[in-house]
């Protein structure tokens, strides 16, 4: 970790809306102005909790909604670790 101060920015939106797209167009534009360092990451991760979540997501099982309150807890959990 750092103790330099950064900046943490949110981009938030439906699935297939463009946010991928738009990360990393804001991403590049950021990195080309090469005053700060850009770190992209997505919820849910590529963790085995992220997978559960995406599957969950596509229906292909139903958790009750608190245990996938509780998965999408301990996924940002890991990702915040990791």
């Amino acid at each position: 970790m750092t103790s330099e101060p950064g900046v943490l920015i949110v981009l938030e939106g439906a699935d297939g809306a463009g946010l991928s797209t738009q990360t990393a167009v804001l991403a590049a534009h950021l990195r080309s102005k090469g005053e700060v360092s850009v770190i992209s990451t997505k919820e849910p991760t590529s963790s085995h909790i992220g997978n559960l979540i995406r599957s969950a997501l596509k229906h292909e099982w139903k958790p009750s909604l608190r245990a996938l309150q509780l998965l999408f807890a301990a996924d940002r959990a890991h990702h915040l670790e990791k």
